[in-house]
């Protein structure tokens, strides 16, 4: 796995146990411990400070752009699965259309068929409107 795939993934993984009240997850702490030799430390700790920093405007970007949903009505991996690519594309200096699979790798693995196709959708018709 690719250094930034596994920091995306990882921070997915921050983010959705922050979200849920958990707080730092141990695991995901020691995983990033273990691993370092082929995790982008500085990539992740940006994600999450970005994200953290940012999430109101990313919300706000969501509503906006989104003609079928609106922020309340999507799970939170989903929504953390945008959050984390719209930083990349707003706010790093990363090719959107490799943003755009990353997110769809990210979906396809911990969201739903549905949320997938929400995110493939919403991330193209962004990038396309830009």
């Amino acid at each position: 796995m690719k250094a930034k795939t596994f920091a995306r993934e990882r921070a997915l993984r921050f983010l959705y146990q922050e979200g849920q009240g958990l707080g730092e997850d141990t695991e995901i702490i020691e995983d990033l411990e273990i691993s370092q030799s082929r995790f982008d430390l500085e990539f992740f700790q940006k994600l999450i400070s970005e994200t953290h920093s940012k999430k109101d405007e990313l919300k706000a970007e969501i509503n906006k752009h989104s003609t079928k949903y609106k922020f309340n009505n999507q799970n939170i991996i989903d929504m953390n699965i945008l959050f984390i690519a719209l930083v990349e594309i707003n706010y790093f200096d990363e090719v959107p259309n490799i943003v755009i699979n990353e997110a769809i790798e990210l979906a396809k693995k911990y969201s739903t068929p549905e949320g997938k196709n929400f995110i493939h959708a919403f991330l193209d018709n962004y990038v396309g409107g830009k």
